[in-house]
């Protein structure tokens, strides 16, 4: 079975997104597994919307303890999205969440970047990260690789 991590962005409390819409379906029959990273998981559980409070808590986590080696590709990991340094908090939160994606070696399932208004992000750089062994796709492109795996 394939698992994929959802980003913060893919909360889908509204059921506002018809690829995440087909995804939870096929997630709820069995077919793949959607889990998050610890840190999207607590970024998507704070704020002012219930709903999406309610809808992250549907989901399971995994986090890391970031050890020497993981630290090491936060390193590498920020080089490529923030060549000048993280210098917030949720570009932080980004770092990790993508060496929690590559420890995991489960897909990323976001849409931050690669965008009119947002050219990098985490899409933006998703070739350079594919180098990495980080996998970035847009919530189709899931949809996509789950249908390859269980109906070829």
């Amino acid at each position: 079975m394939i698992t994929f991590f959802l980003d913060t962005n893919r909360i889908n409390a509204r059921k506002n997104c018809p690829f995440m819409n087909v995804l939870e379906d096929i997630a709820l029959r069995g077919k793949c597994e959607l889990l998050m990273p610890r840190v999207a998981w607590g970024e998507a559980k704070i704020g002012k919307n219930q709903k999406r409070k309610e809808k992250t808590w549907s989901y399971f986590y995994i986090g890391l303890e970031r050890t020497k080696s993981q630290k090491y590709w936060y390193k590498e990991v920020e080089s490529i999205i923030f060549p000048s340094g993280a210098r917030t908090q949720n570009e932080v939160n980004d770092i990790w969440i993508l060496v929690t994606a590559r420890e995991m070696n489960y897909s990323l399932v976001t849409n931050d970047g690669a965008s009119k208004t947002q050219e990098g992000g985490m899409l933006g750089y998703r070739i350079a990260l594919n180098k990495m062994g980080i996998n970035v796709l847009r919530d189709y492109e899931a949809v996509e690789k789950v249908l390859e795996i269980i109906d070829p």
